[in-house]
């Protein structure tokens, strides 16, 4: 390589990892990134729940004490480091050193990266107390503060981050258990459906197949088109729809919520700086201030903006104004090129390695485990059961009407929702049923199927009449 084609490369590099934007959108973000940790953590790891094992009581109130610090802004740099710090402790050695009880410490993986991105970059020069003191420390000292500039490719790790979690997430879902629709069944039985679900349904499978493909598709979509810079606002945008959208369909999912809140959360960096920036102006000293402000750095006014994702031009977005710049205080990275890749590869290092992948799932360390999970286990096993009357040539019994009920939801939940152990007390009710409509002998057979490790396990299959091991009494219920 010429010393012409060295000086060139090495001046895009400048270019690329050298320029700078608003840091309101990283201060923002690192409140509602805090705000949720501390909602989704306070409980399950609060001091009375941790209090068996010293160290991890000692980690984590530690970790609750910075985070405060982080929250309000005040020594940032110091207190994200001893947050990421404790929180690695709790989340990589403790959450996953086998001992009983701790088993929780492994669970907020994507909280954990979010903190130690944070930990990476100035999150405190914008919306902190530190910006606060250093205004008033710039007034005493009859200087103009620092500006709230940030070098560009700190945004970038966050983006880089997000894209990740929904390429991993698709990865996952490539496999036949998510594209045959099985998985979104197990979900819906065991958030909203019952027993009776595919039999009031009937095309309960087909949609299934049609959202799991949907699912997959939007994953990749998104994964790829956040990595693309002309494309990412309009991808950011359809992201948050469609987590906002299974934040509110999961919402009883506490859990799941969370994730999803910390997705919405981490969508926001896709957001150009400077709508940030003009937005918290506009909050904080009014309209007539954030249009005097962009007319001073010569960008579009306030009213002519294209909304929150649109693309801003390149002086908003990727460089610094000449009048804004203080060469004593903006910390340039312009002269520093190689810092811009080393926390990159620093990110791939912490997140994205298999051995940590394989803890985070549970696996035996092995160096090709790479799946994200953006989609777990059913916690209620309720089975699918479908009744077929013999005596009507195989017709499915609706088994709410026949117990006498308008809907399935109008069952009661012990009897709408089965679970394995009470598939022989469903069966009797239904031939039960039947006998007491004057169907005698009833003659049913069952195809049933019940959740068993995030996969479908047919536990009847139509093989026998299931009424005839039953008889009535003069009483009119039914024995063995």
């Amino acid at each position: 390589m010429s010393d012409a084609q060295a000086n060139s490369f090495s001046s895009r590099l400048a270019r690329l990892f050298g320029a700078e934007v608003s840091s309101r959108s990283l201060g923002l973000l690192r409140v509602l990134i805090v705000t949720t940790v501390l909602f989704r953590l306070v409980s399950p790891w609060v001091s009375h729940r941790m209090d068996d094992n010293v160290g991890v009581l000692l980690a984590s109130q530690l970790m609750f004490y910075s985070s405060f610090f982080v929250l309000v802004g005040y020594k940032t740099r110091i207190a994200t480091a001893v947050m990421a710090s404790t929180f690695g402790i709790l989340h990589l050695h403790y959450g996953f050193s086998g001992e009983p009880g701790l088993e929780k410490l492994t669970e907020p993986t994507v909280f954990f990266q979010a903190v130690v991105l944070l930990a990476l970059t100035p999150c405190g020069r914008s919306l902190s107390v530190d910006r606060v003191l250093e205004t008033r420390r710039a007034r005493r000292e009859g200087r103009r503060p620092a500006p709230e500039r940030m070098p560009a490719w700190l945004l970038e790790l966050f983006v880089f981050q997000t894209s990740a979690i929904y390429l991993w997430g698709a990865y996952d879902m490539a496999e036949p258990g998510w594209l045959s629709g099985m998985r979104l069944e197990l979900y819906f039985l065991d958030h909203y459906g019952s027993s009776d679900s595919f039999v009031h349904l009937p095309k309960l499978e087909n949609v299934a197949v049609v959202g799991a493909w949907f699912g997959l598709i939007s994953c990749v979509v998104i994964g790829v088109g956040l990595l693309v810079r002309p494309t990412r606002a309009y991808v950011a945008g359809f992201a948050l729809i469609l987590q906002c959208v299974v934040l509110w369909t999961y919402t009883i999912n506490w859990a799941g919520s969370y994730f999803n809140l910390m997705m919405v959360n981490m969508l926001l960096v896709c957001v150009p700086p400077q709508r940030i920036h003009t937005l918290v102006t506009t909050v904080i000293k009014g309209p007539a201030a954030a249009d005097a402000e962009l007319g001073a750095r010569g960008a579009m006014p306030r009213t002519a903006s294209l909304g929150l994702f649109a693309e801003g031009s390149v002086a908003e977005t990727c460089s610094t104004p000449a009048n804004t710049t203080d060469p004593s205080t903006n910390r340039s990275l312009a002269a520093r090129p190689w810092m811009g890749p080393l926390a990159l590869g620093v990110a791939l290092l912490c997140f994205h390695l298999p051995p940590y992948r394989a803890q985070v799932q549970e696996r035996e360390r092995a160096p090709l485990v790479w799946d994200w999970q953006l989609h777990g286990t059913a916690r209620r096993p309720v089975c699918d059961l479908r009744f077929h009357d013999m005596n009507q040539a195989g017709a499915v019994i609706e088994r709410w009407r026949l117990l006498g009920h308008a809907r399935p939801r109008d069952l009661p939940d012990k009897q709408a929702r089965v679970y394995p152990h009470k598939i022989r007390a469903a069966s009797r009710d239904v031939c039960k049923a039947l006998r007491e409509r004057g169907d005698d002998p009833p003659r049913v057979e069952l195809f049933a199927r019940c959740p068993v490790d995030r996969e479908w396990n047919q536990v009847a299959a139509r093989e026998h009449d299931i009424c005839a091991t039953t008889k009535s009494t003069k009483h009119g219920s039914s024995k063995p």
